[in-house]
């Protein structure tokens, strides 16, 4: 068996691009206190184990720059699967390899709750085509999923993407999410864990594929918008942009006002009405909905938008 310690990073100012790697993060007491054992996790795992769209360019999909793989290939046929996480918004903590073609994993847990997992989002590499590998997230903690509903993972391959023009997409077979017997003992909350299973089929040698709980979207990529929106010489004229707060990850958390600047005198009378979203990391839905929304709101040659500013 092979383990893996993929690492778990938090973007601490999307604006200077930096991250905080495994042993260099600040003293947090909050966030200590939520850290995973996933060693002892992954070894009574493998003992209890019989217990049961589209992004085109060259852009690279994840900023990895600079960063040295926990793992490296022992000898030209080592057909171990390199995983990666440690760029924005991935979340996988550990592999340990089962054998060829079977890997445990575990994720680490939100930040600042009592032991939430939910969301994922890794890279691996060293692929090989027509070989199929079952991957087990070990440590999700929702008593139920869409993934027993006939939800499937979201995969990206590069190779798949630069050849067929096709990005994210819904993938893999024989999924499964049930109660794996495993016990969460933490200061704030007991329970047993849950496991989600998948086997995916790889099309290509060499590949770079990611897999995720449902289509990211980070903070990067926020500012990004909120910035094109505040530079936009016409939508500027009817939104604002002001923070409210620093998130505990260091994060800006601010609030844009959309509305006509005309008549300021009746500003008082006019109805507002708030939007929300994206309060726990796996609800990047949120983000996306909460995009389209301001897309349609600041939209200069939309009648309806118009008459809602």
């Amino acid at each position: 068996m092979v383990y893996q310690r993929t690492g778990n990073n938090k973007n601490i100012g999307a604006e200077k691009k930096q991250f905080v790697l495994p042993g260099t993060e600040p003293k947090d007491e909050v966030l200590e206190e939520n850290l995973l054992d996933v060693r002892n996790l992954l070894k009574n795992a493998t003992s209890s184990q019989a217990a049961h769209g589209k992004q085109a360019g060259t852009k690279a999909l994840v900023n990895l720059a600079g960063i040295e793989p926990f793992y490296e290939k022992k000898f030209r046929n080592d057909r171990t699967l390199i995983f990666e996480s440690r760029f924005e918004s991935g979340n996988l903590a550990a592999a340990l390899k089962v054998n060829d073609h079977d890997y445990h994993l575990a994720l680490q847990n939100d930040v600042n709750t009592s032991g939430n997992t939910q969301w994922f989002f890794f890279r691996v590499s060293n692929t090989r085509n027509y070989s199929t590998i079952r991957f087990n997230i070990l440590n999700l903690c929702k008593p139920d999923s869409l993934y027993n509903e006939g939800m499937k993972v979201l995969v990206y391959s590069e190779k798949h993407a630069a050849e067929k023009d096709i990005g994210w997409h819904r993938g893999g077979t024989k999924i499964s999410y049930y109660q794996n017997g495993i016990k969460k003992d933490t200061s704030k909350s007991r329970g047993s864990l849950y496991t989600l299973t998948f086997t995916y089929d790889f099309e290509y040698d060499d590949d770079n594929v990611f897999f995720a709980y449902c289509y990211p979207y980070t903070y990067s990529e926020l500012v990004d918008e909120l910035n094109e929106i505040m530079t936009d010489p016409v939508k500027q004229q009817y939104v604002t942009r002001k923070p409210l707060a620093d998130t505990l990850a260091g994060n800006k958390l601010e609030m844009l006002t959309i509305t006509s600047k005309q008549n300021p005198e009746n500003m008082h009378k006019r109805k507002g009405v708030i939007l929300t979203a994206r309060v726990h990391p796996g609800e990047s839905v949120g983000s996306w909905m909460m995009k389209g929304a301001l897309d349609f709101l600041v939209d200069p040659n939309s009648i309806e938008a118009e008459y809602l500013r």
